[in-house]
């Protein structure tokens, strides 16, 4: 069910498919995203994703880069060969960012990271699809 708009969080069209195999991650980064009014999916690994990517058309993908295998890697190269138009934004413990650009992903959220640094990280890159720009 969609949340209720309020004057601090409006509903956003946006919908994330929120990649990550760490079960704590994964709830506090979808509860953070689904309280800031974005739509969430979840999968705990690349073959998950790549599903949940073929069936239903998402705003961003949020990939975590040390998956079990398939890993991060492979899944955004999957992603950007197959869904070209689909956003990336990496997240990982260490700075890929040039290596993550290189592939086509937006950018790169650094873990750990804490619900605002998220959602300003997930904003920026939603903009950039909107704008037609890097973020």
């Amino acid at each position: 069910m969609d949340p209720e708009p309020t004057p601090q969080h409006p509903v956003r069209p946006a919908t994330v498919l929120l990649v990550e195999d760490e079960p704590r991650i994964r709830r506090q980064a979808a509860r953070a995203l689904q309280n800031a009014g974005f739509g969430v999916d979840t999968a705990v690994n690349g073959d998950a994703a790549l599903r949940e990517a073929g069936q239903k058309k998402f705003s961003l993908v949020l990939l975590d880069l040390t998956l079990p295998p398939p890993d991060g890697w492979s899944t955004l190269r999957h992603l950007r060969r197959h869904q070209p138009e689909l956003r990336v934004l990496i997240t990982s413990e260490n700075d890929f960012s040039s290596q993550a650009r290189a592939l086509g992903a937006v950018g790169l959220l650094r873990k750990p990271f804490d619900d605002s640094a998220l959602i300003a990280a997930v904003e920026t890159s939603l903009a950039a699809r909107l704008n037609g720009t890097a973020a």
